[in-house]
């Protein structure tokens, strides 16, 4: 493996879509996260995100009950105070568990690649998404075609100097012989080169005088 690499290209059109993904996940996470605040007073993590997406949101509803009966059991509540606080706690659940379940749904998140997009997404501690300048950056590369391997390169050079060799006898062509300057790629091809049995590129014979 050589130690040099040129950029060939960057794929702008899948870096505009990719961007375009990951926003979408982050607003659907920024609602999901207000939801979890105002509603059962937690702050989005990356593993209540996946979670919320992989399974609807259970192990963190689940780990939210078990954490609020604790709660009640040190405060020594005990009977029908404690049912009703329990009954209270559950319909909480499932109505969390409805609203992650029906908003993801109804925002067709899962047509945005989710969880391609969290790979490159983290939080804040108020539990807010964002995408930091080095998985920015890390988005970009996955996009960029490189050579870099001795084929490689050894293809690249000969194809770069071809395409300016070719770019050359454009510009002659369209200072001496302007006729053939628009015709189609293929038969301004035609018009000087030719290839022979094994394959290789000949210069067609032309006689320069009648130009």
């Amino acid at each position: 493996m050589s130690a040099q690499k040129i950029l060939i290209n960057t794929d702008q059109t899948g870096l505009a879509k990719s961007i375009g993904n990951v926003n979408h996940v982050i607003e659907v996470l920024g609602n999901l996260n207000e939801y979890l605040w105002e509603n059962l007073g937690m702050i989005l993590t990356s593993d209540i995100a996946i979670d919320v997406l992989t399974n609807g949101g259970i192990n963190t509803l689940h780990n939210y009950q078990l954490q609020q009966s604790k709660k009640l059991e040190k405060s020594g509540l005990t009977g029908a105070v404690k049912a009703k606080m329990l009954k209270v706690i559950d319909e909480d659940l499932q109505s969390a568990l409805i609203h992650f379940q029906r908003d993801l749904s109804s925002k067709g998140l899962m047509n945005y690649h989710p969880f391609e997009a969290m790979k490159y997404i983290s939080f804040d501690n108020d539990g807010y998404a964002f995408v930091s300048d080095e998985s920015q950056a890390a988005m970009e590369e996955q996009l960029k075609m490189y050579a870099e391997t001795p084929e490689q390169l050894e293809l690249y050079n000969a194809h770069k100097a071809a395409t300016e060799a070719l770019n050359e006898l454009r510009s002659v062509t369209q200072k001496h012989l302007p006729s053939t300057y628009f015709v189609s790629p293929a038969a301004f091809f035609a018009t000087f080169f030719e290839m022979d049995v094994a394959d290789k590129v000949s210069q067609k014979v032309i006689n320069y005088k009648l130009f």
